[in-house]
Order: structure tokens, then C-alpha cells, then sequence
């Protein structure tokens, strides 16, 4: 056997980082949809309309994630625009949670301000794995090696902040490396510890 399989699943089921990116992915899509819910929600005593829209955005929503998780080809581009809605709503929510907060005193709108700006924050790194054309190659069925990819002087790597999926030349490969897509550090500061103390 040329390459080690985990336990539990079968040869065909194990496409490696890449199932779980999209398992990622796919929790992200159901937690915004539930997250939208719950915003939109919020405004459903001001008329009956709201409570229409809410049903019409949660069932399309709720569409896009099933045909995503179950891979439709034709579910890429609606889970973009989702992921770009959910980014654009969040991040509007966070300005009006974090300045009511500010302007109140009232420490419980700051939190939920700033947990929403994480959501935003993920919503957005999701999204750029989405258009990533490695992981639409491999979400339309082209089968990545991602042995084939690691060239003799080249790596493949994700990054930890972004998850962008980079090819590394080996010999310039250093703890203080950045990634070109988010310009933060590809070496985790725990693990830069660690290095440093073991030299």
C-alpha cells in the first residue's frame, strides 16, 4: 500500500486536507445561515414581511449548504455568494454591536460585537479557500495529488491563518516565511518557541 489510509474510511473517501477544508467550509456555511437567522429574527415584530424574507433567505440558505456538502457542482458559486452575504451582514452587525457597546457603556454589546467580527473575520478566510482554483479542482472532482504537486524542491502547504493552499520551495523555507496572501507567518509563534528552544 503506497500511502496510508485513516482509520475508519475507505481509500475513495480520503482526499486528506481537502475534505477537511470542506468539511470546515460546510459548518461555516450552516452556522452563518443559523446566524443570519437569529439577526434577521431580531426584526421580525416590526412587520410580516421581515418574517417572509427570513423564510425565503433561511430555505435558500439551507439549500446552498446541502448541495455544498454533498459536493453539486452547481453549489460553488451560490456558496460564495453566501459566505459574501453572511461576510457583509456580519460585518455591518459588528459596527452596530461593538458602536452601541462603546456608546452605552453596556458591555455585553461589545461582546457580542466582537464575537461577531470573528465570525466575519472566518466568514472572509473561507471564502478565499473557495476561490482558491485548488480546492475548486479538487470540489469538481479532479482527483490532486498533492504528492504529484510536492516537486522535489517544493513543498505543499496551508497556511495557519488564511488556509491557503501554497507551494514552498524547500531551501527558502524559514520560521520567519510569511504568506503572500494574508502577509502573516506561516510558523505558528508556539512553534517558533519550541524551535528556539530546542537550539
Amino acid at each position: 500500500m503506497d500511502e496510508l489510509i485513516p482509520a475508519g474510511s475507505t481509500p475513495l473517501d480520503w482526499d486528506g486536507p481537502m475534505e477537511g477544508l470542506h468539511k470546515q467550509i460546510s459548518f461555516m456555511l450552516l452556522m452563518s445561515s443559523i446566524l443570519l437567522a437569529l439577526v434577521i429574527g431580531n426584526f421580525s415584530q416590526i412587520s410580516y414581511l421581515i418574517l417572509v424574507f427570513l423564510f425565503v433567505i433561511l430555505t435558500m440558505q439551507i439549500t446552498v449548504w446541502s448541495a455544498f456538502k454533498r459536493k453539486s457542482k452547481t453549489a460553488l458559486i451560490p456558496a460564495m455568494f453566501n459566505l459574501l452575504l453572511s461576510v457583509v451582514l456580519f460585518s455591518l452587525v459588528s459596527i452596530y454591536f461593538i458602536s452601541l457597546g462603546i456608546s452605552t457603556g453596556d458591555l455585553f454589546y461589545l461582546l457580542i460585537g466582537i464575537i461577531t467580527l470573528f465570525t466575519t473575520m472566518s466568514a472572509w478566510r473561507r471564502l478565499g479557500v473557495l476561490r482558491d482554483p485548488v480546492y475548486q479542482a479538487w470540489y469538481n472532482g479532479y482527483k490532486i495529488d498533492l504528492n504529484l504537486m510536492s516537486l522535489s524542491t517544493e513543498t505543499v502547504v496551508s497556511c495557519i491563518n488564511c488556509e491557503s493552499i501554497l507551494a514552498i520551495e524547500i531551501s527558502k523555507f524559514s520560521i520567519n516565511l510569511e504568506c503572500p496572501t494574508c502577509n502573516k507567518p506561516l510558523v505558528s509563534e508556539e512553534t517558533r518557541f519550541e524551535l528556539m528552544e530546542e537550539e
